[in-house]
């Protein structure tokens, strides 16, 4: 009688088990597609979409052995149908749909959209939804859910590049074709939200585990998806500083006059015999210690490690720990942070340091703590922080500065206040003096004096007028020369888009959670503290002529990113109260969240890798791999850019230009390549693509 009673009770699993496994299967098919070119899958997007539908039915077999068999295809749908929207979408510079099949899976991509909104919508009618609407909407609020619907569509797709190109009604189309995805994906959302969950919900998570998981995604992202090379010619002048800066050096001999041509490079210079970036020092100092170690592309993920640390500290002291726990899954989880965190650029070290000063001043307030020391610190991080993002550094500075005024006639007032004034002036003039090492005026910067003689005095700076910006614009990335109100509109406009897209990477939008808070909250002290930060970085480059958007989302507002999680974190536990107030509880819709962030996390995430990330900027690994090779050492290459960015080659060079190093120099004809032959006599001539 024992036996067939344990038949019964198995068998219902082992129909979920191999889902799982041929999930597992499935994903690790993919991956390898993904990871390694000469693999089964030649094709990464399909390499990848394969990946996904291995983690998609991995979900829904986890949901089966819970016997929640619906949650699970609808989690299926969700994943499937969100890879085939990001499929159907253009990746690079500002994403839009394709409105025309033009590769062999877009047809099927269609039809499984199509069937994850037929899924949705037979989910809600079965389960009883629609007559439950009248709730809903007494619930929400019929003015707000609209907005909701409104501002979602609006911040889908971003104008530039439509507008670069007069296609106003091209616009208005992916508008609407944005809003409708965003629409589909909240139907299923809600509809799961409907029908059995599978899990608790549970967000308890020690800080440890986020905090693991975002430097192993980043590292992940760094060594695979940006190959360990810079992607943008900023990148590049930043490596190039920290190499010098590891040797104890601001700038290197000039190379002979005959290679500076072919050396050129967008923020390096040349002049009165030295050879150095015009990038400030902030960033490239702590690069500096990934070249010591020979990893300076580790360097962005260890700091993501302990900002993910820092944030939870923070909220937990501010806020509450459910709304700390909160925020570190958002922000393991996110696409914008865990992108910025696997690059080159300086922005993950500008949140870092912010994050670590506070963190150092709320330290100060403990019962016994040194006041002065934790002060003191806090003080050199927003210090050096200016010497990082000058903008950012004043602004956060500034408040971090009135905030501890705030606080001068409690204990230990004046023992926080001056040694945290004496931290910023101490790490900041370091700035100063780097100014001044390089131009001889401490408040002209290296950057400013290159700008201003390529492209015109105060081109670079704020405001408006016909003379900010490069002279004739950036293309699609600045409408045209100069800079108006217009344009920082539009600008406005383009950067909300982008994080919309980029800062969680959910279907529904990234920004739904901070639409609820800013509709339902009541606002904490601390919260409108927050929100003042957004307004004036905001508010601030505004009046700054380029939005800096196109490359790891937008990049100039990254200071906004740890607000964003306070908003979003707060907005979720707004939004749990009132779906408790309808029937839902916390374990449903915990376990939504969840999903939410495991579809940013392997769809959004990987996609951006993949489709994006990888040789970004026509930037390849292939001049690395030729510096590597024992056949090209000390040899004198000529490399033709028409195929691979120049920088790719450039940014393997020692800056020293030393013979037992390979030498990348661009190839510029046959007469000025002479000259730079004879510049280095006896180094064997190679040419890269315009062999002769």
């Amino acid at each position: 009688m024992k036996t067939p009673k344990s038949r019964a009770q198995n068998t219902p699993v082992v129909l979920p088990l191999s889902v799982m496994f041929l999930a597992a299967v499935l994903s690790i098919y993919g991956a390898f597609g993904m990871l390694a070119n000469d693999y089964r899958i030649q094709d990464p997007k399909l390499a990848w979409f394969v990946t996904v539908s291995g983690l998609a039915l991995f979900g829904m077999g986890w949901a089966g052995i819970r016997n929640c068999w619906l949650f699970g295809l609808l989690l299926l749908s969700l994943f499937v149908g969100g890879a085939a929207q990001l499929w159907m979408t253009e990746p690079l510079w500002f994403p839009a749909l394709r409105f025309n099949p033009d590769q062999d899976f877009d047809l099927l991509m269609i039809a499984l959209i199509a069937l994850q909104g037929a899924l949705a919508a037979v989910t809600l009618f079965m389960t009883g939804a629609l007559p439950k609407l009248g709730t809903f909407f007494q619930t929400f609020g019929t003015v707000r859910i609209l907005l909701f619907l409104a501002l979602s569509a609006v911040f889908s797709v971003s104008p530039l590049g439509f507008l670069s190109y007069g296609g106003i009604t091209s616009y208005a189309s992916h508008l609407v074709a944005g809003g409708v995805m965003i629409a589909l994906n909240l139907a299923t959302v809600a509809a799961m939200l409907r029908v059995k969950s599978p899990g608790s919900g549970d967000t308890t998570f020690h800080p440890l585990v986020p905090a693991c998981l975002s430097f192993l995604v980043a590292a992940t992202l760094a060594w695979f998806a940006f190959e360990r090379i810079p992607h943008v010619e900023d990148e590049v002048a930043f490596l190039f500083q920290a190499r010098s800066l590891a040797a104890g050096v601001l700038a290197v001999p000039a190379p002979p006059e005959a290679a500076v041509v072919g050396l050129e490079h967008y923020l390096l210079e040349v002049r009165d015999g030295y050879w150095f970036s015009t990038t400030p020092p902030g960033w490239p100092a702590f690069l500096s210690l990934g070249i010591l170690i020979g990893a300076p592309w580790l360097i962005n993920p260890a700091l993501a490690f302990v900002a993910v640390l820092l944030a939870h500290n923070i909220a937990r002291r501010t806020t509450d720990d459910t709304t700390a726990r909160i925020l570190v899954i958002l922000m393991a989880a996110s696409p914008w942070f865990l992108g910025t965190s696997a690059s080159l650029m300086p922005h993950s070290l500008a949140l870092t340091l912010t994050l670590f000063a506070w963190w150092a001043l709320l330290h100060s307030f403990d019962k016994g703590a040194k006041v002065a020391l934790w002060a003191g610190l806090a003080g050199l991080a927003m210090g050096w922080l200016f010497a990082t993002r000058q903008l950012e550094a004043l602004i956060l500075g500034t408040l971090t500065g009135l905030w501890i005024l705030s606080k001068v006639k409690e204990e230990g007032g004046l023992a926080r206040l001056l040694p945290y004034g004496i931290g910023c002036i101490l790490a900041g003039g370091c700035y100063l003096w780097f100014n001044f090492a390089m131009t001889g005026d401490p408040l002209l910067d290296p950057l400013k004096r290159y700008l201003n003689e390529s492209w015109g005095t105060g081109s670079n700076g704020y405001g408006f007028g016909p003379g900010i910006g490069p002279p004739g614009g950036w293309g699609a990335l600045d409408l045209s020369p100069g800079h108006s109100i217009f344009e920082g509109t539009v600008n406005l406009i383009n950067n909300m888009t982008a994080l919309s897209i980029e800062f969680l990477g959910w279907g529904v939008g990234s920004l739904a959670l901070l639409w609820i808070y800013l509709f339902y909250a009541k606002p904490s002290r601390f919260e409108l503290a927050m929100m003042l930060i957004c307004v004036l970085v905001v508010g601030a480059l505004f009046l700054y002529w380029f939005s800096g958007s196109f490359y790891i989302g937008p990049r100039y507002w990254f200071s906004t990113f740890f607000p964003l999680l306070i908003f979003s974190a707060k907005g979720l536990q707004i939004l749990q109260e009132k779906m408790r107030d309808m029937g839902i509880g916390r374990e449903a819709s915990g376990t939504v969240f969840l999903v939410l962030c495991l579809f940013g996390l392997g769809v959004f995430t990987s996609w951006r890798g993949v489709e994006k990330y990888h040789e970004y900027g026509n930037f390849h690994s292939t001049p690395r791999d030729m510096k590597e090779a024992e056949d090209l050492r000390g040899s004198l290459v000529f490399f033709n850019p028409e195929t691979i960015d120049y920088g790719s080659a450039f940014a393997t060079n020692d800056p020293w230009l030393r013979e037992e190093h390979p030498l990348f120099i661009r190839d510029m004809g046959a007469e000025i390549n002479t000259q730079v032959i004879n510049a280095y006599p006896g180094r064997k001539v190679v040419y890269i693509g315009n062999e002769e």
